[in-house]
């Protein structure tokens, strides 16, 4: 199962950290992370996902997922599953539809946590 990650900041990557090293990563193939540097709603440059995809060698796309470009970038990759985690843009509808499967976003705020 091809999966793309999807998220920004400290919590996502020790989230997709986890992921990477998770004694079932036999069943999923991480093909590449989505992640803003500078963050759309408040200008905070935040590099942390970044660096760490291109630490793991993992294909990255820093920017607008939803642009031309992002949607490109995701038709090459072809995922099945995108998991998502504190990423600060709305997914439109066709970014949505070029996953096979479905997008798992997780949301944490204060001490309540949850999966939509």
């Amino acid at each position: 199962m091809k999966l793309v990650l999807i998220g920004r900041g400290h919590i996502a990557k020790y989230a997709f950290a986890t992921l990477l090293n998770s004694k079932i990563a036999n069943f999923y193939n991480i093909c590449g992370v989505v992640t803003d540097i500078v963050n759309p709603l408040n200008g905070v440059i935040c590099h942390t996902v970044y660096n760490f995809a291109k630490h793991t060698k993992i294909n990255v796309f820093d920017g607008d997922i939803n642009s031309s470009q992002g949607l490109q970038w995701l038709k090459d990759i072809d995922p099945d599953l995108g998991i998502m985690f504190g990423y600060p843009r709305k997914l439109k509808k066709n970014v949505l539809n070029s996953f096979k499967k479905f997008i798992v976003s997780i949301i944490r705020h204060s001490n309540i946590k949850s999966v939509v």
